[in-house]
C-alpha cells in the first residue's frame, strides 16, 4: 500500500478538509497525533535545535531576518514610490518579498511555540514558497530585466532606484541563502506542495496578463503578449521555480 493509500485509509470517514490536509501534509500530521508519538518525523526536526545555545543563536538570527526583510521590502518599495500600493502586486518581486517576510516572522514564532501545529505548517509552507520564488526572481531580474531597463530607461534610473532594486533583488535571497544552508541544512520540500508552488506561478501569470491587457502597458518589457517569446518567458519562469522542490523533496 502506498503512502497516499494509507493516508486515505486512516482518514476514512473524516471530512473532506481533513482528508485534503492529510494528503497535503502527509506524515507531518503524525507528529501532532498522539497515536503516532513513536514515529520520527525528520521534516519537523529541522526546526528544533539540539541545545539551548543553538536555540538562542537561531532566535537572534531569525529576529534579525525579520527586521531586515521588512526593511528591504518597505524601504525598497518606498524608494520606488509604490509602498502600500496595489501596484506592488503587479510585480513578482513583491510576491517573493511578502513570502520571505512571512517566512521569517513565522520561523521566529516557531522558536517560541515549537509545538504549535498551525505555526509549524505555516513556517514550512512559507519557507518552501520563499526559497523557490527568490532564486528565480533574482536571476531573471539581474540577467534579463535590469539590462533591458538600463537600455530603455537609463535616464530615469537614479542611485536611489539602484539601491532599491539591490535590496529587493539581492537582500531577500542573501538572508534565505544563509538561513537555508546554515540553519536549515536538512530542509526537505514536500512533493505534495509542488502543485501549490506551481499554482502561485500560474496565478501571477494570470495577474500579469490581466494588468497588461487592462492598462495596455506590459508589467515587464519582455512580456507583452504580442510575440511567442513572451509566452516562452512566462512558461520558463512558472516552471523553473519547481527546481528546488523537485531536487530536495520526499
Amino acid at each position: 500500500m502506498c503512502i497516499r493509500d494509507s493516508i486515505n485509509a486512516e482518514y476514512m470517514g473524516n471530512s473532506k478538509m481533513e482528508k485534503l490536509d492529510a494528503i497535503f501534509w502527509g506524515e507531518l500530521n503524525s507528529y501532532f497525533d498522539s497515536k503516532y508519538q513513536g514515529k520520527t518525523v525528520d521534516k519537523i526536526e529541522l526546526y528544533r535545535q539540539k541545545n539551548e545555545f543553538e536555540k538562542k543563536v537561531t532566535l537572534v538570527w531569525r529576529l534579525v531576518c525579520v527586521f531586515l526583510s521588512l526593511f528591504f521590502y518597505l524601504y525598497g518599495n518606498a524608494l520606488t514610490g509604490k509602498i502600500f500600493s496595489v501596484e506592488q502586486l503587479y510585480y513578482f518581486t513583491s510576491w517573493g518579498g511578502i513570502a520571505t517576510c512571512l517566512y521569517f516572522i513565522m520561523a521566529t514564532l516557531h522558536q517560541r511555540y515549537p509545538d504549535s501545529e498551525m505555526i509549524t505548517k505555516a513556517t514550512i509552507l512559507f519557507c518552501e514558497i520563499a526559497c523557490t520564488l527568490q532564486p528565480v526572481i533574482t536571476t531573471v531580474f539581474w540577467v534579463v530585466l535590469w539590462p533591458v531597463a538600463n537600455m530603455m530607461y537609463s535616464r530615469f534610473i537614479t542611485q536611489e532606484i539602484t539601491v532599491a532594486m539591490t535590496m529587493l533583488h539581492g537582500g531577500f535571497i542573501s538572508l534565505l541563502l544563509v538561513d537555508f544552508f546554515v540553519f536549515l541544512p536538512n530542509f526537505i520540500f514536500f512533493k505534495s506542495h509542488r502543485g501549490c508552488i506551481l499554482g502561485i506561478g500560474l496565478l501571477y501569470t494570470f495577474v500579469n496578463f490581466c494588468v497588461t491587457m487592462m492598462t495596455g502597458t506590459p508589467v515587464y518589457p519582455v512580456v507583452n503578449y504580442k510575440d511567442v517569446l513572451s509566452y516562452v518567458w512566462l512558461l520558463t519562469v512558472s516552471y523553473t521555480h519547481l527546481t528546488l522542490p523537485t531536487i530536495y523533496s520526499v
